[in-house]
Protein backbone atom coordinates (compact mmCIF):
# COMPACT_ATOMS: atom_id res chain seq x y z
CA UNK A 1 0.00 0.00 0.00
CA UNK A 2 1.14 3.24 -0.79
CA UNK A 3 -0.01 6.95 0.25
CA UNK A 4 0.91 9.69 -1.78
CA UNK A 5 -0.18 13.64 -1.22
CA UNK A 6 0.10 15.23 -4.47
CA UNK A 7 0.17 19.05 -5.67
CA UNK A 8 0.73 19.87 -9.45
CA UNK A 9 4.94 20.24 -8.17
CA UNK A 10 5.61 17.42 -5.78
CA UNK A 11 4.20 13.75 -5.08
CA UNK A 12 5.11 13.03 -1.61
CA UNK A 13 4.81 9.51 0.24
CA UNK A 14 5.89 8.39 3.71
CA UNK A 15 7.53 4.98 4.06
CA UNK A 16 5.07 4.07 7.57
CA UNK A 17 1.37 4.36 7.97
CA UNK A 18 -0.57 6.24 10.37
CA UNK A 19 1.51 5.31 13.43
CA UNK A 20 2.55 7.79 16.19
CA UNK A 21 6.00 9.27 15.65
CA UNK A 22 7.45 8.22 18.58
CA UNK A 23 7.56 4.70 16.85
CA UNK A 24 8.71 5.47 13.60
CA UNK A 25 12.28 5.07 14.09
CA UNK A 26 11.95 1.53 15.14
CA UNK A 27 9.20 0.81 11.71
CA UNK A 28 11.33 1.93 9.16
CA UNK A 29 14.02 -0.43 7.63
CA UNK A 30 15.45 -0.99 4.33
CA UNK A 31 13.47 -3.65 3.25
CA UNK A 32 10.51 -1.43 3.98
CA UNK A 33 12.19 1.51 1.92
CA UNK A 34 13.00 -0.21 -1.07
CA UNK A 35 9.66 -1.51 -1.35
CA UNK A 36 8.00 1.88 -1.24
CA UNK A 37 10.56 2.99 -3.79
CA UNK A 38 9.54 0.73 -6.24
CA UNK A 39 5.67 1.57 -5.44
CA UNK A 40 6.42 5.01 -5.71
CA UNK A 41 8.14 4.58 -9.05
CA UNK A 42 5.91 2.23 -10.50
CA UNK A 43 2.77 4.82 -10.03
CA UNK A 44 4.91 7.63 -11.08
CA UNK A 45 5.14 5.95 -14.65
CA UNK A 46 1.98 4.70 -14.61
CA UNK A 47 -0.26 6.94 -12.85
CA UNK A 48 1.14 10.33 -13.32
CA UNK A 49 3.10 9.47 -16.91
CA UNK A 50 6.36 10.46 -15.65
CA UNK A 51 8.47 8.49 -18.03
CA UNK A 52 11.86 8.89 -15.93
CA UNK A 53 10.57 9.33 -11.73
CA UNK A 54 13.29 10.80 -9.58
CA UNK A 55 12.84 10.61 -5.79
CA UNK A 56 14.25 12.62 -3.36
CA UNK A 57 14.25 10.45 -0.13
CA UNK A 58 14.52 12.73 3.22
CA UNK A 59 16.20 11.91 6.74
CA UNK A 60 14.31 10.87 9.43
CA UNK A 61 16.16 13.22 12.23
CA UNK A 62 17.08 16.65 11.92
CA UNK A 63 19.99 17.67 10.17
CA UNK A 64 19.98 14.21 9.01
CA UNK A 65 21.21 13.18 12.56
CA UNK A 66 23.88 15.26 12.56
CA UNK A 67 26.24 13.00 12.69
CA UNK A 68 24.58 10.72 15.03
CA UNK A 69 23.82 13.35 17.81
CA UNK A 70 20.65 12.88 16.98
CA UNK A 71 20.06 9.52 15.70
CA UNK A 72 21.89 7.15 13.28
CA UNK A 73 19.04 6.00 10.99
CA UNK A 74 20.11 7.81 8.15
CA UNK A 75 23.36 6.05 8.29
CA UNK A 76 22.18 2.84 9.12
CA UNK A 77 18.54 2.40 7.37
CA UNK A 78 18.34 4.78 5.06
CA UNK A 79 21.06 5.44 2.73
CA UNK A 80 21.92 1.78 2.32
CA UNK A 81 18.09 1.69 1.19
CA UNK A 82 18.51 4.32 -1.23
CA UNK A 83 22.11 2.69 -2.64
CA UNK A 84 19.88 -0.58 -2.95
CA UNK A 85 17.69 0.58 -5.06
CA UNK A 86 19.72 2.00 -6.91
CA UNK A 87 21.22 -0.83 -7.44
CA UNK A 88 17.74 -2.10 -8.88
CA UNK A 89 17.88 1.09 -11.40
CA UNK A 90 15.76 3.23 -9.38
CA UNK A 91 16.27 7.06 -9.40
CA UNK A 92 16.41 8.00 -5.60
CA UNK A 93 18.53 10.31 -3.94
CA UNK A 94 19.30 10.94 -0.24
CA UNK A 95 19.17 11.89 2.56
Amino acid sequence: VLMFMVSDQLRISVVTGHIPLKDVPASITQEKIVNKLRLMTASLKRDFGIVEPKIAVLGLNPHCGDGGLLGDEEETIILPAVKAANAEGLLAFGP
